[in-house]
């Protein structure tokens, strides 16, 4: 993992990549590559060491129950959806 910058670049040139799927992908003006990964499956872990996901689970399947989620900005879209709709 990188700790930090040596040098800065910036390449003209339009490059595609797939962030589709993890994949590594070649970065088209430098020999570097890039590496889509999945953070979500690794936050999960970490909350899975923390939290009974089971009893959790049973919590929100509680017809009385009421739940909100504030993302309180977009990116944590993805994790909900995966924590409390997929999980």
């Amino acid at each position: 993992m990188t700790q930090s910058t040596l040098e800065l670049c910036c390449c003209s040139a339009r490059c595609t990549m797939s962030c589709e799927q993890m994949t590594t992908n070649e970065i088209c003006c430098w020999n570097l590559q890039t590496q889509v990964i999945d953070s979500v499956e690794d936050y999960l872990k970490l909350l899975r060491t923390i939290f009974d996901f089971d009893a959790l689970k049973a919590l929100l399947h509680k017809p009385d129950f009421t739940f909100t989620f504030d993302a309180m900005h977009g990116v944590a879209g993805p994790y909900a959806k995966r924590i409390f709709v997929q999980v």
